[in-house]
């Protein structure tokens, strides 16, 4: 399975704001059941997509500072990014085929 790089706000404007590829940044909790399936699903996803995607994640209890800069509400939330910009979101569980039918829609 690929990797997913963890974020924090010292490296959130270099690694995301700064990239100019399309990313995905998973916003999740340590303790929240949802967020727990929804990694698994992300790693298989990262792997697939390996190349075309590049893949963060933010632990929302650990970083306060990049919730609130990117206006986080929900968890887990994918939130795709291209050129240091939010251009979709997904919230809650989706499954593997929205998240892979968003991802295909990025990249046209």
């Amino acid at each position: 399975m690929a990797d997913i790089t963890e974020i924090t706000a010292d490296d959130f404007s270099s690694k995301v704001l700064g990239n100019e590829g399309l990313l995905m940044v998973y916003d999740y909790a340590k303790w929240c059941k949802p967020c727990q399936e929804l990694e698994k699903i992300v790693r298989e996803v990262a792997s697939e997509s390996k190349g075309q995607v590049e893949f963060f994640s933010v632990n929302t209890d650990m970083e306060e500072a990049i919730v609130k800069r990117q206006h986080i509400r929900t968890i887990p939330t994918l939130e795709a990014v291209r050129n240091g910009k939010s251009i979709a979101s997904l919230r809650g569980l989706p499954s593997k085929e929205a998240i892979l039918e968003k991802l295909g829609g990025l990249n046209t």
